[in-house]
């Protein structure tokens, strides 16, 4: 009874904090939604406060910039996680095993700042080498795959875990490799879970801050190469919170509510994703 009570309490009090973050960004937006207007803040290709807290308040280059580096890093990320995760479930011994799989927690919690640190004082050099200034779209691409493989990695270590056990003794009776093994049986079982973590780390990609914001540049613009520098939605609020006010306030904080949007759309897409797999499997 004690169990229940407090189950209800902590999920119903998780949910009215969710509810509750939403209305308060909501609240805190208004100004600029009467100053500025719902559609300015999509049209309008330039941020531009002044010092009285008015201006341009265009986020569609910082939309743009925060869902490039997000998607690139997820096209490069999934696969290593995969891999990772594969070859330590199924090809590696016990120990390199358990060596794989602390290494990817400890990856993990490495905090944001020294990932930033490592891309300003190594990729930005070589990407400048290239291309200047260095600080661009492509280094804050580089420095975010290694940031969300752990987070993706986890979850579907999770997911082969959680297999039948008996999945490789009639993998064996059945005379097939373990590359068989793994292409037929394996991923067709987990393909839900393969999914719903990469959206998992698209979120975590979009919610970054201190890293991307040391090695993107932080110009406001469209990017026309991966060598131009941007901003990304979350280093505008960090940058500009601590001297903000007025409209330039309240469109900071109209900005959190667009991440916020972003993340429940990707709950919804996975959501969806997970029943229209099911779906399948019981018409098949």
């Amino acid at each position: 009874m004690v169990f229940r009570f407090f189950g209800i309490f902590f999920t119903g009090s998780s949910f009215l904090l969710a509810v509750g973050i939403v209305i308060y960004l909501l609240y805190m937006s208004a100004p600029a939604f009467t100053e500025v207007g719902f559609g300015r803040f999509f049209s309008d290709t330039t941020w531009y406060p002044d010092a009285n807290g008015e201006g341009t308040f265009g986020l569609f280059p910082m939309v743009v910039a925060s869902l490039l580096v997000a998607g690139v890093s997820i096209i490069f990320a999934i696969p290593v996680a995969l891999t990772i995760v594969l070859y330590a479930e199924y090809f590696a011994s016990w120990p390199q095993q358990v060596l794989f799989r602390r290494t990817v927690e400890v990856l993990g919690a490495i905090p944001s700042v020294v990932y930033g640190l490592i891309g300003v004082s190594l990729i930005v050099p070589v990407v400048n080498s290239l291309a200047a200034p260095g600080t661009s779209l492509i280094a804050a691409i580089f420095v975010l795959v290694p940031m969300i493989v752990p987070t993706a990695a986890l979850f579907y270590f999770s997911a082969t875990e959680g297999l039948s056990q008996e999945l490789p003794k009639v993998a064996a009776s059945l005379n097939l490799s373990r590359v068989r093994f793994v292409g037929q049986v394996v991923m067709p079982s987990i393909h839900r879970q393969v999914v719903s973590g990469g959206l998992l780390a698209f979120a975590r990609a979009l919610g970054e801050t201190m890293a991307v914001l040391m090695v993107a540049g932080n110009v406001i613009q469209i990017p026309g190469s991966i060598f131009d520098p941007v901003r990304l939605l979350t280093a505008n609020i960090a940058l500009e919170m601590g001297y903000a006010r007025g409209v330039h306030r309240s469109a900071l904080f109209f900005t959190g509510l667009v991440m916020v949007c972003f993340v429940i759309v990707l709950l919804v897409l996975s959501e969806g994703a997970r029943h229209f797999s099911k779906k399948l499997e019981v018409q098949k």
